[in-house]
């Protein structure tokens, strides 16, 4: 368990949480810092069209981040076109 300090230093020099460094320290906010990273993945062709993006509820659990910086990260994608959402099924990675 952490103590109060140790707490305090993780919070001010960016804490990280799964492989997503975040924190007052990392350069971004969660959000953005999320969405950069899908970003990158699907420009670079790791995550080819058509290929499910992790739900919302996935992002929280892997990230533990809050639904709503989940899903703000995964809307700024489909407001770029990077991404499209099939309702009922989820969110792809869009043609290009």
């Amino acid at each position: 368990m952490r103590t109060s300090r140790a707490a305090g230093e993780a919070a001010r020099d960016g804490a990280t949480r799964g492989e997503l460094a975040v924190g007052r320290w990392s350069g971004c906010f969660v959000a953005q810092c999320l969405e950069q990273r899908r970003e990158a993945r699907i420009e670079s062709g790791a995550v080819g069209p058509h290929q499910r993006l992790p739900s919302i509820a996935d992002l929280v659990q892997e990230y533990g981040i809050a639904r709503t910086t989940a899903a703000k990260a995964l809307k700024v994608l489909v407001d770029e076109g990077l991404a499209e959402v099939v309702p009922g099924w989820g969110t792809y990675v869009a043609d290009r």
